[in-house]
């Protein structure tokens, strides 16, 4: 039926805006107590935004005087879609 809701995407995707913000939140917090050495990170040629849609490493606003945490390209890689996989040592 045209215009019908998908049941499993919607399913999905409040589950995700219950969960995503904790989950999410948790890496800048990892990166900054040093638990992270590397990332690999797969940017989509997508935008989503919005005021309450959470980023890839919220957290907690730095402190004063702390510096946010440096990484060093390792490799990359674009595919023929307009996918960029990225590969970051933690310095």
């Amino acid at each position: 039926m045209p215009g019908a809701l998908d049941r499993q995407r919607c399913t999905r995707a409040e589950w995700w805006r219950v969960h995503r913000p904790a989950a999410v939140a948790r890496w800048g917090i990892l990166l900054r107590t040093g638990l992270v050495d590397e990332l690999h990170l797969v940017l989509l040629p997508t935008l989503v935004g919005g005021a309450d849609t959470p980023t890839t490493f919220d957290g907690p606003p730095l402190v004063l005087d702390e510096s946010p945490t440096p990484l060093r390209l390792v490799d990359s890689r674009a595919s023929s879609d307009g996918a960029v996989w990225l590969h970051y040592e933690v310095s």
